[in-house]
């Protein structure tokens, strides 16, 4: 069986600077920090796609349990206030303002889709001395509200009170930390380091509530923060035009303890080319493909699969998994 999500995904990205006077400026950013879609045909996971037997000539439909799609689209809104101390040290601090404007969790005969808002913080410095600069920023962990419907339209479960309704769920985003170096060898040739480590221990669990603040469904994720390790490196092809090669290794903070099939991730390297050409009209032009690859996750567990419990983790999802994505970006940037 194959999970497979939308073909073409559009992300937005949107920066803008505007100078305030010699030393301030002002700038604002839009983008897509986290994502995901998955899709699963029921009959993928054996044992979530039999009844469920509660009582006597009574079962629970399948494929009660069974993730059929899980979807995840957060923009977030950066609005940052930067101070150039000297010519060396610049600092920066602002605001992350989070809108999960689709936010989907449905199994075989239930359907959950929502969406909400959540605010976080930031700080960053850079330092720049001869070829070196040294950077460093810090994202604070943040909790998006979301609240949406629960959709029921299995005649077993309406019969047993499990009835459409409004839902809320807490969506724990991580703190994210980046720190950073660059070198520059000559004109032409520069190298790039970069270290960032995300908190994925706040993704701890996934509860939807009912209105009355009663658990519904639960999933636990029990992630561990991860690190990712970037090289870049730049060629100067012309005055007005560059080369990009860049590299990452990616460690998931996903263990086999609470190994998700909404989210079956693993280790990934993702390798990536990029072009930039300015314009001599104060134009700009950049376009860049990444390659993302994961490594195969052959997932065995021998933990037994409860019924009406958490799957996460358990016997149930037990498959070999692998994935793939291709990223394409195109950014024009115009100096006023």
């Amino acid at each position: 069986h194959e999970s497979t999500g939308a073909n073409w995904i559009a992300a937005p990205l949107l920066q803008g600077v505007w100078k305030i006077d010699s030393n301030w400026r002002l700038g604002l950013g839009v983008n897509a920090p986290f994502g995901l879609e998955t899709k699963w045909e029921v009959g993928t996971f054996p044992k979530l796609s039999v009844p469920i037997p509660i009582a006597p000539g009574i079962a629970l439909p399948a494929g009660l349990q069974h993730p059929t799609q899980s979807k995840l689209e957060i923009v977030s809104v950066v609005p940052t206030l930067a101070y150039r101390v000297s010519d060396s040290l610049s600092l920066a601090a602002g605001a992350d303002y989070y809108h999960a404007r689709t936010a989907i969790l449905d199994t075989g005969v239930i359907d959950i889709s929502g969406d909400g808002n959540g605010w976080g913080w930031n700080i960053s410095a850079l330092f720049r001395e001869g070829p070196w600069s040294f950077g460093v920023s810090f994202h604070s962990s943040a909790t998006v509200g979301l609240s949406g419907d629960l959709d029921v339209s299995d005649p077993v479960l309406i019969a047993l009170g499990r009835r459409s309704q409004s839902v809320d769920l807490d969506l724990d985003l991580p703190w994210r930390l980046q720190i950073g170096a660059r070198y520059a060898f000559n004109n032409q040739w520069a190298a790039e380091f970069d270290l960032s480590r995300t908190g994925w221990s706040q993704f701890n669990k996934i509860q939807v509530k009912s209105n009355s603040g009663a658990v519904i469904t639960e999933d636990t994720n029990d992630w561990d923060d991860a690190n990712a390790y970037r090289f870049g490196v730049t060629y100067q092809i012309h005055p007005n035009t560059q080369l990009r090669l860049g590299y990452t290794y990616d460690k998931t903070g996903q263990s086999d303890a609470h190994f998700s099939a909404r989210v079956p991730d693993n280790d990934r390297h993702l390798f990536s080319i990029g072009l930039g050409h300015n314009y001599d009209n104060s134009w700009s032009v950049e376009a860049g493909y990444m390659y993302v690859m994961f490594e195969d996750r052959n997932y065995r567990s021998s933990k037994p699969y409860v019924p009406l419990q958490d799957i996460n983790g358990t016997s149930a999802i037990n498959g070999d998994y692998k994935a793939h994505a291709n990223l394409f970006g195109l950014n024009v940037r115009k100096t006023f």
